[in-house]
């Protein structure tokens, strides 16, 4: 008789994740994690045929929310209106680098704080994606922060976007060697436009190297991104009562 054979069958557990539109995709990716047949080098003890996962807008839970009993699992994802609704009273049992998750009973959250990730962190972030093996492929620099008049932009407000007409906000003649700095350059027509758009390595050309700077949305990305391997690996076994 196999060893899987001799495992008694437990009852499948039922964990509903609950995201809004921004946080669809890590709510997928650890749907995809747990759904992993093979158990990873981090023996997470979560075995894929013992859980029965889903994923929910907000809006089928609100719906829904009536239906549902304490046996039933829920973990909710992002910073969405119900998410900060169900999460007040949880015990937070992670939290670094604006990187939050936690429960309460058989409910959990997972969230990240915007702009929380910065040049002063960035390198405490690299230091826990290589603890947990987690790659992005690539080392970017976060923007740095500029002014404009007396007005002081954050880091975390500058933001890559698509290359603007030429002459919009960038100068013909800027040297290329300046934006390997990540230096924003702005004008008081680019900032008409739209405050912090526009960074350029030559005339007219925003696009730099893959990875080069790192854009707040981007940042947020890599944050959830990492958040959810974490979870996966130490905060969901705990989660589930699987140890």
């Amino acid at each position: 008789m196999s060893s899987a054979e001799r495992r008694p069958m437990l009852p499948r557990k039922k964990l509903i994740i609950v995201c809004d539109d921004s946080t669809m995709e890590h709510a997928t990716y650890l749907m995809q994690l747990i759904s992993c047949q093979e158990r990873d080098k981090a023996d997470t003890q979560i075995q894929a045929d013992s859980i029965e996962v889903t994923v929910w807008s907000e809006k089928k839970y609100d719906d829904t929310l009536s239906s549902l009993t304490t046996s039933t699992y829920v973990l909710f994802v992002g910073n969405g209106k119900v998410a900060k609704r169900a999460r007040t009273n949880m015990l937070m049992r992670f939290d670094k680098l604006g990187m939050h998750y936690g429960w309460l009973g058989t409910q959990g959250c997972l969230f990240v704080d915007p702009l929380s990730l910065n040049r002063d962190n960035y390198t405490e972030f690299k230091e826990l994606c290589d603890r947990y093996g987690k790659d992005f492929g690539d080392d970017p620099r976060l923007l740095g922060g500029a002014k404009v008049g007396a007005r002081e932009i954050p880091a975390a407000d500058v933001v890559v976007e698509d290359a603007p007409d030429e002459g919009e906000g960038i100068s013909p003649d800027e040297p290329r060697e300046d934006n390997n700095r990540g230096v924003a350059r702005f004008s008081p027509k680019a900032v008409g436009l739209r405050i912090g758009s526009f960074f350029s390595n030559s005339a007219g050309a925003i696009r730099t190297k893959a990875g080069a700077l790192l854009s707040s949305g981007e940042a947020l990305r890599r944050q959830y991104s990492l958040l959810t391997l974490i979870m996966y690996r130490d905060g969901l076994p705990q989660f589930l009562g699987s140890r």
